[in-house]
């Protein structure tokens, strides 16, 4: 799962304003390279509608399917810019009503460019799954994440629906909680994340208050996922505990979905049942046999979901 860090450089808006500079005429200077006026810009009524029409090619039929739809489109279209991500973070130098912009190659993409391009960096790719997503009347918010001892934060989308999810480049969205776990597996803590409507700053959540939104998984979502499994497989051939016994030909498919008890979230359920689905269909399809029996189990160990399946003929 990739995750692009982005630099963000702290800017004393006072000190500009005192120059005679007003925020008005800084932002339309500098919105390439500072969040709050990127935000404000590239998040504003004329740029969205530039991408309404993908939106709306992505409707669901509610903000949970439309949110998955929008992530999925995002991981298959969009690419990581990793040229874009070594480039130095750009520094902002105000003196009068003039602006420096020091390392500008690195600044912020508008949605229809990143759709354009096809690739981005965290800020690009935050900023596009926003905008689709507020095309879509789904109350999307970019959300900015700091990190204990460092100074690279990172940016990603959240969606409210019954709870924050957050939607960061790959599938499955994620709650707070999983969301904070998932970087503490790379290395990183959160120290605090921020969550914006547009350019204005509206909310801070605090890793305790991350913590609190993460889902226990439980027996009866194993059950949910395998009988979810079984019943796609059925429609290939028939089940049968009784395999090995009374068949000539034998293969064993296993799948392991890394930190998918962690990922797993009640709200996209069905979803990541399909998607887990999707793989092992896909997985027994490059077999290129005509198996006529199946035997599956799905079981958790620690955080991952393992996918054992038997096949006969």
């Amino acid at each position: 799962m990739k995750h692009i860090l982005l630099i963000i450089i702290p800017l004393l808006i006072s000190c500009c304003l005192s120059f005679g500079l007003t925020r008005e005429e800084y932002c339309e200077k500098t919105w390439r390279w500072d969040l709050e006026c990127a935000l404000n810009f590239t998040l504003s009524n004329e740029e969205i509608a530039k991408v309404k029409e993908l939106a709306e090619s992505l409707r669901g039929k509610d903000c949970v399917e439309s949110s998955w739809n929008v992530l999925e489109w995002i991981e298959k279209n969009i690419e990581y810019d990793s040229w874009k991500a070594l480039l130095p973070s750009p520094t902002i130098l105000t003196k009068g009503k003039e602006v420096e912009i020091l390392n500008p190659e690195r600044y912020y993409q508008t949605p229809i460019e990143t759709v354009g391009l096809r690739k981005g960096i965290c800020g690009d790719y935050a900023i596009l799954t926003t905008a689709l997503l507020m095309n879509l009347d789904c109350n999307p918010h970019p959300i900015r994440f700091e990190f204990e001892g460092e100074t690279t934060e990172h940016l990603a989308t959240a969606v409210f629906l019954d709870q924050y999810y957050v939607l960061d480049q790959t599938l499955p969205p994620m709650d707070l909680g999983s969301y904070y776990k998932k970087w503490l597996r790379e290395g990183k803590r959160i120290n605090m994340s921020y969550v914006y409507d547009r350019g204005v700053q509206i909310e801070k959540i605090s890793p305790d208050e991350m913590k609190k939104f993460d889902f226990k998984f439980s027996d009866s979502d194993l059950k949910f996922l395998e009988d979810q499994l079984r019943d796609r497989l059925r429609q290939r051939m028939k089940e049968d505990p009784k395999i090995p016994s009374g068949y000539w030909k034998l293969a064993n498919l296993r799948i392991t979905f890394q930190n998918y008890a962690e990922l797993y979230t009640p709200v996209f359920k069905e979803k990541i049942a399909k998607m887990i689905a999707d793989e092992v269909i896909e997985s027994l399809s490059d077999k290129d046999e005509n198996w006529r029996a199946f035997k599956v189990e799905v079981v958790q160990k620690s955080s991952d979901l393992i996918v054992d399946l038997q096949l006969a003929k």
